[in-house]
């Protein structure tokens, strides 16, 4: 009797438990998301932080551990910007800085030295994916607040942007996924972002980054 009372109890306790964390969570739109990430992307002017990101790309799509990974410190100054990235590419390595102040950019490869970069008109883009005409693509979106979280011991609100996208080619239709998180502060200050994708239910793609906000941080060139 006594057995059958606590399973009641812990069952009880569960059932309040899920009760509770579904009261957090709730449906919410594009417009409130976005509204939430400017201000926090806003408020990163002129501050000094740290990013620590960490990015892996699954090749072998049955893998699971990455075969492309990318470990990156970068911080930022309103002088400039310093980061050091780690990349491993199946097992091989490379290391790589990189010194940003006003036009000036200077970068140092494994263990060479540090070298000055001729002065650019900036960064290249990205093309779009293009979508042939035999294709059919259907694809939806959900803004989701997931409550309360901790994370380093703060006390952060997370919001998930989930998109399914299904691509139907040849007769054959395959799903894709991506999930972003955001964890902001009750300042809302951006403390930590998640960047997921899968296809068909196999990982593809995940980063995270987590945010420190460091006044000692101070941004010199490396050479003169």
């Amino acid at each position: 009797m006594k057995r059958a009372l606590r399973l009641f109890g812990l069952l009880l306790l569960t059932a309040g438990t899920a009760a509770s964390v579904a009261a957090q969570e709730k449906r919410i739109t594009e417009a409130e998301i976005t509204a939430l990430r400017n201000k926090a992307a806003e408020k990163l002017n002129g501050q000094k932080y740290r990013i620590k990101m960490t990015s892996g790309v699954y090749r072998n799509p049955n893998s699971k551990t990455p075969t492309w990974t990318n470990n990156s410190i970068i911080e930022y100054a309103p002088e400039g910007s310093r980061s050091i990235t780690e990349i491993n590419n199946n097992g091989q390595r490379s290391l790589s800085e990189m010194i940003t102040l006003g036009e000036r950019r200077f970068m140092k490869t494994n263990n060479e030295a540090w070298e000055e970069l001729p002065a650019t008109q900036g960064f290249g883009g990205g093309s779009g994916v293009a979508v042939s005409s035999e294709e059919k693509v259907k694809r939806g979106v959900e803004y989701k607040y997931l409550g309360k979280k901790m994370v380093d011991d703060r006390e952060t609100d997370l919001y998930e942007i989930k998109t399914t996208t299904k691509i139907t080619s040849r007769g054959k239709t395959g799903v894709s996924v991506v999930t972003e998180r955001f964890w902001f502060s009750r300042d809302n200050q951006f403390i930590k972002t998640e960047s997921e994708s899968r296809y068909d239910d196999k990982p593809v793609q995940h980063t995270v980054r987590r945010y420190e906000y460091d006044p000692n941080i101070k941004i010199v060139a490396p050479i003169k």
